[in-house]
């Protein structure tokens, strides 16, 4: 079996990433005995964590378990984009035990920006790891060989401005058109200068990326009526089908593909059986 582990921004990146993870036939883990021990080191030992720390709201810092018999995955969510380098360089230094089993594989997978281009956001992370001897990314959305394999993706396609929520409209023009119809009517009904909006009502909704967030949380309220929209991603239809056919949605598959696939050496010996 070998370990890949994923640092993403957010939970919803977390159920985006879990559906490529699924179309190797990769499954959830909920119960700790079905885990891979590679990854207990990361397991909470106590609670509130770290220790010394006595903040009761602050999530559990444990990632989402994937496996089949050849892969187990860890995904993170490390909760902002600040967090995507030095949680990368801590799982790595406590999974991995002298003389003990290494990493196969680390993705990093982060939005891009307005006002940084993906390539200044690739490089800063690139750049990061390869201060920490990891391998040296060459550009976004490739993968290079390590030990461990490395691939940095700037979301939505490596170069353009934006965030998860573009790929998942495009993939809900495949997939759910007349609710993307309905949910871009509601979003652009809001009239953000009429009263009796106060300020602090619509900072989130007024950001770069607040109505293409909006777009989408309002297609996952109509699939999942007052659950989160990472419950979307993970229960519903948004990627699959034709949206598996959107060259930005292959572009990504692709990069989660070249982090699962065996090693050069070992292809020979797994070619027989699927991952």
């Amino acid at each position: 079996m070998h370990h890949v582990y994923f640092a993403v921004e957010g939970p919803h990146d977390v159920e985006f990433v879990g559906r490529f993870l699924k179309l190797h036939g990769l499954k959830r883990v909920q119960h700790k005995p079905r885990l891979a021990p590679f990854w207990t080191p990361l397991l909470p030992k106590s609670w509130p964590s770290p220790p010394g720390s006595t903040d009761l709201l602050k999530r559990v810092p444990v990632p989402v378990f994937f496996q089949n018999q050849h892969v187990s995955v860890a995904i993170d969510s490390v909760t902002g984009d600040s967090q995507l380098l030095s949680s990368t360089i801590n799982t790595h230094g406590t999974v991995e035990q002298p003389g003990g089993e290494v990493l196969h594989a680390i993705g990093v997978v982060l939005d891009s920006d307005q006002n940084e281009s993906a390539m200044a956001r690739f490089n800063t992370i690139a750049k990061g790891l390869n201060a920490e001897r990891f391998p040296l990314a060459t550009a976004p959305g490739q993968v290079v060989e390590g030990p461990p394999r490395l691939g940095i993706f700037v979301l939505p396609d490596n170069a353009t401005a934006g965030t998860l929520e573009d790929l998942l409209i495009e993939c809900a023009e495949k997939q759910y058109p007349q609710l993307l119809a309905s949910a871009r009517i509601h979003v652009e009904s809001v009239q953000s200068e009429v009263p009796p909006y106060e300020k602090s009502d619509l900072e989130d909704f007024l950001s770069p990326a607040g109505r293409r967030k909006a777009v989408v949380g309002s297609i996952g309220s109509i699939l999942r009526p007052g659950k989160s929209i990472q419950i979307s991603i993970q229960d519903n239809r948004w990627v699959d089908g034709d949206a598996l056919a959107l060259p930005r949605v292959k572009m990504f598959r692709a990069f989660v593909d070249a982090l699962l696939a065996p090693l050069p050496s070992t292809r020979i010996k797994d070619a027989a059986q699927p991952l």
